[in-house]
């Protein structure tokens, strides 16, 4: 996109922002995983131990800070995640002890920047680290994955929708945005 999606501004609040007021809706701790000079103003900074390693980089860097057991890890550029939905999966998570990661999917697939994340899987973020494996599905283990289906009809009644997870990866996106519409009520 050519810029700091982070700072980009949506009906008068920066994305950051916005993540930040979303995230509160279940916790007051916020860690905020990104370089000092662009976020030192919005909170506590994590920086990424594996350097250039995407998103799993910045969930290791995260994991490895927290003290706290179940830890939501939310993408900047989700505009249209709710508060509602982030205390269901956050209540999700508590529900479901057994789960080292409870993760929303959708008809495109995981959803693992929405996700909370037990300090457990911390050692498989560092292993897959070492080896190089940066893709986020392929370490979540059926077993330790509890999935939220936003296909289901209980998400489709509580007002859950693939749509809340229309992110902001080009221009034609975020002009969209600022117009309020996602990608799914694109005409």
């Amino acid at each position: 996109m050519g810029t700091e999606k982070a700072l980009l501004s949506v009906g008068g609040k920066t994305l950051i922002d916005h993540a930040i007021a979303q995230a509160r809706a279940i916790s007051e701790d916020i860690l905020i995983v990104g370089p000092k000079e662009t976020f030192s103003a919005y909170g506590r900074l994590v920086a990424d131990v594996y350097k250039d390693c995407g998103p799993l980089g910045g969930i290791h860097a995260a994991l490895a800070r927290t003290q706290t057991n179940l830890n939501l890890m939310l993408a900047v550029d989700t505009p249209f995640i709710t508060k509602d939905f982030l205390v269901y999966l956050a209540d999700a998570a508590r529900n479901n002890p057994q789960a080292v990661v409870t993760v929303p999917r959708t008809k495109d697939g995981l959803q693992p920047l929405c996700a909370i994340y037990h300090r457990s899987f911390l050692p498989v973020a560092e292993q897959a680290l070492k080896e190089g494996r940066l893709k986020l599905d392929a370490l979540f283990q059926p077993a330790s994955t509890h999935l939220i289906d936003l296909a289901s009809d209980a998400m489709k009644q509580r007002g859950f929708s693939a749509a809340m997870f229309d992110n902001l990866n080009t221009r034609e996106d975020y002009e969209r945005v600022k117009r309020g519409q996602s990608r799914s009520a694109k005409p």
